[in-house]
C-alpha cells in the first residue's frame, strides 16, 4: 500500500498538489478468486474490511464510484472470446472517464486560487 501512503501525503497537504478525496480510484483485481473461494458472507466481510481500511485514510470515500472490483483475466477473456468489454472493465473505464476530467479541474482550481 505504498501507493496509498504516497497519495495520502498529497491528500493531507504534505506535498503541494491539490489532491481531493474524490481524485482516487481503487481497483480490487482478482475479484474472481474471491468469488470462487469465499461465500457471500465472506465476500461481504472482505468488502467491508477493504472499505473500512480505506475510509480510515479517506473519510469521504465514495465506494460506489471509487472502488472497482474486477478480474483482469476475466475481462481479457471476455474481450478475446466476444470482442466486447466486460461489465467490470466497463465500470473501470467509466471510473477513469469520471476521474480524469475531475483531476484536471481540481488541479486547475488549486493552481489558480
Amino acid at each position: 500500500m505504498r501507493i496509498l501512503s504516497d497519495w495520502m501525503k498529497l491528500y493531507n497537504g504534505e506535498q503541494r498538489c491539490g489532491i481531493t478525496a474524490e481524485s482516487a480510484l481503487f481497483v480490487c483485481n482478482k475479484w474472481d478468486d474471491v468469488e470462487k473461494q469465499a461465500n457471500q458472507t465472506q465476500r461481504e466481510d472482505l468488502q467491508k474490511h477493504i472499505i473500512g481500511n480505506l475510509r480510515k485514510k479517506i473519510p469521504d470515500l465514495d465506494e460506489r464510484s471509487q472502488l472497482i472490483r474486477m478480474s483482469v483475466l476475466r475481462a481479457a477473456e471476455v474481450h478475446r472470446r466476444f470482442n466486447v468489454m466486460s461489465d467490470d472493465l466497463n465500470c473501470l473505464f467509466n471510473g477513469l472517464q469520471r476521474l480524469l476530467p475531475l483531476c484536471i479541474e481540481r488541479k486547475i482550481e488549486y493552481l489558480y486560487q
